[in-house]
């Protein structure tokens, strides 16, 4: 909300069991919690600011984050990323913190991680299949789902995977 995200970028219920289903052992949430124990007599959880990341080898990629506005002026989401590298230091041996980029060119979102790191990498988007037949019945299941044909969605889509065409909220449900 506070970014004015598209609906891109409202993830479903759906999309993280899907994740954590997938990446099992992977996917950690991050979290932080407010002293403020006026938050719980109100029948409120205490946290205020949370992050998913997604661990490989040597990266601990932030995926997803939000935070509750009324405590973003304590550093919240500094000390969410904190505790986060240093948890992907010490315990998972990671050297690499990515961050990731804003919603567009620059944006705020993009000043505020390049403030949190010292290094700033080019970005490219690839589209090369790498495993065609895994690919290819993903693109069934979705073409089933659109009641379509595989070869009609690869032909109107003008998506990349085609396999993730029509999915509203990021649903990765087949």
């Amino acid at each position: 909300k506070k970014l004015e995200a598209k609906p891109f970028y409202w993830f479903s219920n759906d999309y993280f069991q899907t994740l954590c289903k997938v990446l099992t052992g992977k996917v950690y949430i991050v979290f932080v919690k407010s002293p403020d124990d006026l938050l719980v007599s109100k029948g409120r959880d205490n946290v205020v600011a949370g992050a998913l990341f997604l661990h490989h080898g040597p990266r601990f990629h932030y995926h997803l984050a939000g935070s509750d506005r009324s405590h973003t002026s304590n550093g919240v989401n500094n000390y969410l990323q904190d505790a986060a590298a240093k948890y992907a230091a010490d315990v998972l041996k990671c050297d690499v913190l990515h961050l990731g980029g804003g919603q567009t060119n620059r944006d705020n979102l993009f000043s505020y991680k390049r403030s949190i790191g010292h290094m700033e990498l080019e970005c490219h988007v690839g589209t090369s299949i790498l495993h065609k037949e895994l690919y290819d019945r993903f693109v069934g299941l979705r073409a089933a789902r659109l009641g379509c044909s595989p070869e009609d969605l690869v032909r109107t889509s003008k998506f990349h995977p085609v396999y993730r065409s029509g999915i509203e909220n990021n649903d990765l449900a087949f």
